[in-house]
């Protein structure tokens, strides 16, 4: 019986100690797309609304976080972000020429490496350093989709939108601080380039156009002429950038890396 409880209170400081390890925390801030249309800032976390557009320019995320060491973590985000551009606001004059705008929105899954410049996941009370961190990251958004129909010889244009997943590779760059043992507060923005081109819905292929019965073959080609045109340089996908503050809360006592 003494064997048990003996094996039964050293399980329980083993988990403690391996609970210090943990984090879990938010992120908030705004997202913006590098992109064929709007303005061609590469951070701007604060958009120009479009009018008549009622979704919130935020960006929110939960963060997990395993400190393999004081210097080294490994991270798991859950972002959602809504995004919006447009000509009317870009810092180009050949975009203002284009009457095109975008709303979006980005729901990612990603894991990231984080490293920090000096010590913070260790046993004390406050700390602040640099980090840069990069990762891979699953993203989904949404795609335009337009349905062409005939009516009483009268062309009829549906468009609709399908959520497709994509990869991304993030990678970025912030600033932490540790305060009162297990807080930890930082500021970041971090990059996610893409391989796609659709993200600001400048981009139309021919399998997004759908037709019903009644288009002959010449009425076809020139529909897939039209809205095939493509907006800025299909040569280079989107990218979307996360600009924000995390706040994260350390599991247990002041994390300890003793073997």
């Amino acid at each position: 019986m003494r064997k048990i409880i003996a094996i039964f209170f050293l399980s329980l400081s083993s988990s403690v100690i391996f609970a210090q390890k943990h984090e879990l925390g938010v992120f908030l801030g705004g997202a913006n797309l590098i992109s064929d249309i709007g303005k061609s800032d590469y951070v701007s976390p604060v958009p120009n609304i479009l009018e008549g557009d009622n979704d919130i320019p935020l960006a929110v995320g939960v963060i997990y976080r395993y400190n393999l060491n004081p210097q080294q973590s490994l991270r798991v985000n859950l972002n959602y972000a809504s995004v919006f551009g447009s000509n009317e606001y870009a810092n180009n004059e050949y975009r203002k020429l284009l009457n095109k705008s975008y709303s979006n929105t980005i729901l990612e899954l990603s894991a990231i490496f984080e490293y920090n410049f000096f010590p913070i996941n260790g046993e004390q009370e406050s700390a602040h350093s640099p980090y840069i961190f990069a990762g891979l990251g699953l993203f989904g958004t949404y795609k335009d989709i337009y349905n062409f129909s005939k009516e009483n010889n009268i062309l009829k244009i549906d468009k609709d939108e399908e959520f497709k997943l994509n990869y991304s590779i993030p990678f970025g760059a912030g600033y932490k601080y540790k305060f009162n043992w297990n807080w930890i507060a930082g500021i970041e923005v971090g990059f996610r380039p893409t391989f796609i081109d659709y993200l600001d819905k400048g981009i139309v292929e021919e399998g997004d156009l759908y037709f019903t019965k009644g288009f002959d073959n010449e009425e076809k080609l020139n529909i897939i002429k039209k809205y095939k045109a493509e907006i800025g340089d299909n040569r280079k996908n989107d990218w979307y950038v996360f600009t924000g503050l995390t706040l994260t809360y350390t599991f247990g006592r002041p994390a300890c890396f003793c073997d």
